[in-house]
């Protein structure tokens, strides 16, 4: 394919590339509730910047296309950061104000 049916191939075939990375960070941050205003930074700068990356990519305006892909990139990145600031204990969410030791009473064992 050539021209603007070429480009926007091009441009999915990275989307596809890319938004595993993304969808991955965005679950492990979700998963482990260590969101904050840097995950949502991150999310909306991935967002915007590809829409952006797509109508340039399809335009073919290169540089700002370059710009534009890095800044998603930086959301990416904002949001592995999220999870790097908030310690290395990997407790979901669902879990976390669960008290395991109500699954076993004192009384369960005695006759």
């Amino acid at each position: 394919m050539t021209g603007v049916a070429g480009r926007l191939e091009r441009a999915l075939q990275n989307f596809v590339e890319t938004f595993p990375l993304f969808a991955a960070a965005v679950l492990i941050v979700h998963v482990t509730a260590t969101h904050s205003w840097m995950t949502e930074w991150g999310v909306q700068l991935y967002f915007w910047a590809r829409v952006a990356y797509l109508a340039l990519y399809a335009a073919g305006v290169f540089l700002l296309t370059l710009l534009a892909w890095n800044v998603a990139t930086l959301g990416i990145v904002m949001v592995l950061l999220t999870r790097l600031n908030h310690g290395s204990s990997i407790e979901p969410a669902a879990c976390s104000g669960f008290d395991w030791r109500s699954l076993v009473s004192d009384h369960s064992f005695s006759r």
